[in-house]
C-alpha cells in the first residue's frame, strides 16, 4: 500500500506501507530526504508550499536552484508540495507571488523530469491555465493531491493525464462531492494519501472508503492504487 502524500512528523514505522514525504520548504525537503535515505520504504518530494512563499528567506532564483540540487538525490521522486492556495481574504499581490513561484516549480519539474504534486485551494482556473500552458511537457506527470474539487475540474485535469489522490476528506460527513469525484476518477489515476501528520487519517481506512465509493474490493483497491503510484513516481522501487 502506498501513501503518496504525507509530511515530516508522520509515523513511518510500518514497513508494509510505502510513504512519500513531501517538502513544504527547503528545510523540510532536506528532512524528507534524510528520512528516505534511512528507510527503504520511504521516498521524498522537494518543494515549497504556497503558504510558505512570503518568508523573506526565500529568493525565487535561489529557491529553485536549491531545490533542483536536492532533487538530484536518488530517493527524490517528485516536486511537491507546490501550487496555489487562495485562502479567504488573500490579496492580489500574494496571488501573483504564488503564481510566480508556482511557475518556477513547474519549470523545476520539467527540468528534472519528475512529476509535480499540486496543492489547490480555490484556484481552479489559475491552476488549469498554468498547467495547460506546459501540458506537452507535464503530460502524465501531475498529481492533484488531497482532491476535493468538482468533477468538471477533474475531467479537465484528466485531459492532462493527471492523477488524483484521495485522503481524509473521504471520511467526512459532508463528503458527497469528494465521494463523487472518487467514484468517477479514471481507474488508472486514483491514489491514496493521508496528508499526515496534519490529518490523523490511516491510509488503510482511506483505502477502505475508496473501495466502497467505487464498488471495489479492498484488495483490488490496494493493487490499483499501488500500481498507479509506481507508474507516476517512476523512480520508486
Amino acid at each position: 500500500m502506498v501513501d503518496v502524500h504525507c509530511h515530516e512528523g508522520t509515523d513511518i514505522s510500518d514497513p508494509g506501507i510505502i510513504r512519500i514525504i513531501n517538502g513544504t520548504d527547503p528545510e523540510s525537503s532536506v528532512n524528507a530526504i534524510e528520512s528516505a535515505n534511512k528507510n527503504s520504504h520511504v521516498w521524498a518530494c522537494v518543494g515549497i508550499h504556497p503558504e510558505e512563499i512570503n518568508d523573506s528567506r526565500f529568493m525565487i532564483h535561489e529557491l529553485k536552484q536549491n531545490l533542483k540540487r536536492l532533487a538530484q538525490n536518488n530517493k527524490v521522486v517528485g516536486v511537491g508540495e507546490v501550487g496555489l492556495d487562495y485562502r479567504q481574504g488573500i490579496s492580489e499581490t500574494d496571488k501573483n507571488k504564488q503564481k510566480e513561484i508556482f511557475i518556477k516549480m513547474i519549470e523545476l519539474a520539467i527540468e528534472t523530469g519528475l512529476p509535480i504534486v499540486v496543492h489547490n485551494r480555490n484556484a481552479d482556473e489559475d491552476i488549469l491555465q498554468m498547467l495547460y500552458a506546459h501540458s506537452s511537457l507535464l503530460k502524465d506527470k501531475i498529481l492533484m493531491h488531497c482532491f476535493t474539487r468538482n468533477t468538471d475540474f477533474m475531467d479537465k485535469m484528466a485531459d492532462l493525464g493527471a492523477y488524483f489522490s484521495f485522503g481524509g476528506f473521504l471520511l467526512g460527513e459532508n463528503n458527497s462531492r469528494v465521494r463523487k469525484a472518487a467514484k468517477m476518477a479514471p481507474e488508472d489515476r486514483i491514489l491514496l494519501e493521508t496528508d499526515g501528520p496534519f490529518t490523523k487519517t490511516d491510509v488503510k481506512i482511506v483505502a477502505s472508503e475508496l473501495a466502497r465509493a467505487r464498488g471495489l474490493t479492498e484488495v483490488k483497491t490496494d493493487q490499483l492504487t499501488s500500481e498507479n503510484a509506481r507508474r507516476l513516481f517512476t523512480k520508486m522501487i
